[in-house]
């Protein structure tokens, strides 16, 4: 009886084994095509100056988001979204890329240009402006981080990413 067990358990703790470590690696996998929405907060009018088009403007209300990359990647591969929404959830504004950088010059009003890669691990800051012309009557901004493929998104102060209508919400994962 001794002996059949230790038959059995030397035949299937292989698969075990083969399994365990296979589960192990699809998880580490798929960390390696991750993209993750580190922080998402409110830049108050007064402390950002931003970059918008070619020129700066003070005192605009904005979010400042947080995000990285777990492998090196273009900034073309990637896609960074914001859409801002009423307390309905209708759509009142859209960023499909990042319109916006924070202010920093360098000699001669030469503003500092966004990096073209993600370098892996590295986090990248965007800003993106809650106000147009006149204010808007926001009360969430759903952000947008990944690639053709799959994105993530996170929404801002709060709530599901799934209970709003964007273009990239199939891309969900």
């Amino acid at each position: 009886m001794l002996m059949q067990s230790h038959r059995l358990l030397a035949t299937t703790l292989p698969f075990l084994l083969m399994a365990f470590l296979g589960a192990a690696t699809e998880s580490r996998a798929d960390s390696t095509h991750g993209y993750t929405i580190n922080s998402i907060t409110h830049a108050d009018a007064g402390g950002t100056s931003i970059l918008i088009g070619t020129h700066c403007a003070d005192d605009v209300t904005a979010i400042k988001v947080e995000v990285t990359s777990v492998k090196a990647v273009s900034l073309a591969e990637v896609r960074v979204s914001a859409y801002l929404y009423d307390a309905d959830k209708n759509l009142l504004q859209t960023h499909d890329r990042p319109p916006t950088a924070p202010c920093g010059f360098i000699g001669h009003e030469q503003p500092v240009q966004i990096p073209i890669m993600y370098e892996a691990g590295k986090p990248r800051i965007f800003y993106f402006p809650t106000q147009g012309p006149r204010p808007l009557p926001w009360k969430s901004i759903v952000v947008v981080f990944g690639d053709d493929d799959k994105v993530i998104a996170q929404v801002y102060p709060a709530g599901d990413p799934r209970d709003f209508d964007f273009p990239e919400r199939e891309l969900l994962k």
